[in-house]
């Protein structure tokens, strides 16, 4: 692996819009990095397996000083209700030489969640133990209401 390879200079965040997403609506992923070397992402590319998503990209890394950054957007639809692990490969290069192996620049989860499942969470106060805690279990919810326990 060369040292552009390892250059901590990549330093990507992952965001999902809407931010939970629901079936069988599509959503979009977006990928941003902000570096200091005039980045360009020269191709991109999704591939999902399973509850796996891999995102390929190939970056040429320039050799000015200038805060930049760039996005990698890819909209997804289809996707069952599910835990789902996100990667990011990267493979990268400076403008006079080749492109490095692909390499493992970041990892998320993003979960898919049924409109049906979805739910409201309730914060509670323990005096007792002078602790708050959620729920969202309708059971419990109902029980501390009810003063059946303390919460």
């Amino acid at each position: 692996m060369s040292s552009i390879a390892q250059s901590p200079r990549l330093n990507p965040g992952l965001g999902a819009d809407p931010v939970v997403p629901q079936p069988p609506l599509a959503f979009v992923l977006r990928i941003d990095d902000f570096t200091n070397v005039f980045p360009t992402v020269l191709d991109s590319s999704l591939a999902i397996a399973g509850s796996d998503i891999e995102v390929r990209a190939s970056i040429e890394l320039g050799y000015a000083s200038v805060n930049q950054g760039y996005s990698i957007v890819q909209a997804i639809s289809g996707l069952p209700a599910g835990l789902y692990s996100v990667k990011r490969l990267a493979r990268t290069r400076r403008p006079d030489t080749a492109l490095t192996e692909y390499f493992l620049e970041g990892s998320w989860n993003v979960l898919v969640v049924e409109p049906s499942a979805a739910r409201s969470a309730i914060e509670y106060y323990n005096a007792a133990f002078d602790h708050y805690f959620l729920t969202s279990d309708v059971a419990e919810v109902q029980a501390l209401d009810a003063g059946t326990f303390v919460g």
